[in-house]
């Protein structure tokens, strides 16, 4: 059968982004036809609709994210189906970095607008930030945790043609997808007392000391007035989905590393009070479990020399923050008669 000439795609309504996967059928055409002369986008407010209008005809494609368990819930025919994997789910780490903006920040120093007090906050030090990288084993996430997607260190993924340079930085860097925890506990360690030597020249110093509650020897701040307290890591955890298995494991790794952790698990609705529109110096958090869907990045051909597009990618931090994972494959469903 040749490709129609109208195509008809469905796309889930609502949130429609700028990377979708598509649904093909089984027996869809590989072989490409003429163009087409018209692409109807019809829009669904379920999977299920998307997937089943796909099987019995009503669509050519549906260009959203489709899981096994979705497949399931909707009934579907997998024998009427093509699925074809495609990268569009990034899970990061956004990360507070905020000190003070002189010598005492140089430490880890920071002092809260809110009430004046002087805290540490461990990234600052720029150590420990790139130490999240062996601290997490990105394999075991996207293995075990979430049972798919791939290990990421950027957000130019493995089909990228950019990647064969990111990868050569990352295996100069020393990146693993297991990570290095062992390392990356010694490494952690040395900079939190490079950071004590370094607060010593203010008053300040950092010693690990047993806390009442938790009963672990934990990383402790102690002041010039003879205060102290244990240096406490906030941690906003989504709920919704996978980041909530990323961020009680991440917890768990922190406290590895001797940090007295809060899990604070939160919705959507409080994504933009509590990270986008609070005040950062105050540090009321220092992780965010983030998701994005949009993958933007500058390739620069390499005759011509010149990027073809705005932004730049960015190996490990983006604007202060660490890819984890390429999630769910997102399937593609196409009917027969439509080629890619």
């Amino acid at each position: 059968m040749h490709l129609r000439s109208v195509i008809v795609l469905a796309v889930l309504a609502l949130i429609i982004s700028s990377i979708m996967s598509v649904v093909l059928p089984a027996n869809a055409q590989v072989t490409k036809g003429p163009r087409a002369e018209t692409i109807t986008y019809v829009g669904v407010t379920t999977t299920d609709k998307g997937i089943k209008g796909v099987e019995t005809g009503e669509f050519d494609a549906f260009m959203w994210e489709v899981l096994p368990d979705d497949l399931e819930k909707a009934g579907a025919d997998i024998s009427k189906l093509r699925l074809i994997p495609a990268l569009r789910f990034f899970d990061v780490l956004d990360i507070n970095a905020y000190s003070d903006p002189n010598e005492m920040g140089v430490c880890g120093l920071a002092t809260r607008p809110r009430d004046g007090v002087v805290v540490f906050n461990p990234f600052a030090i720029r150590e420990i930030r790139f130490q999240l990288n062996n601290l997490m084993n990105r394999k075991y996430i996207s293995n075990e945790l979430l049972k798919g997607g791939e290990p990421a260190y950027t957000y130019v993924s493995v089909s990228h043609p950019a990647w064969r340079y990111i990868k050569d930085v990352a295996d100069m860097l020393g990146l693993r997808e297991e990570g290095n925890e062992l390392l990356a506990l010694q490494r952690i360690r040395a900079a939190m007392l490079n950071a004590s030597a370094c607060a010593q020249k203010f008053g300040y110093s950092i010693t690990t000391e047993k806390d009442p509650v938790s009963g672990r020897e934990v990383w402790t701040l102690k002041r010039p007035d003879g205060s102290k307290e244990p240096i406490k890591i906030v941690l906003l955890i989504r709920i919704e989905d996978e980041r909530k298995l990323i961020g009680d494991y991440l917890a768990g790794q922190l406290e590895k590393a001797g940090f007295l952790v809060e899990r604070k698990y939160i919705e959507r609705a409080q994504f933009r009070p509590l990270v986008r529109s609070a005040e950062p110096r105050n540090l009321d958090w220092h992780i965010y479990t983030h998701g994005d869907t949009m993958i933007r990045s500058v390739w620069v051909h390499e005759e011509v020399g010149t990027p073809l597009s705005s932004r730049p990618y960015q190996l490990l931090e983006v604007y202060g923050s660490i890819l984890l994972n390429t999630l769910r494959l997102s399937v593609t469903t196409c009917r027969k008669g439509w080629s890619r």
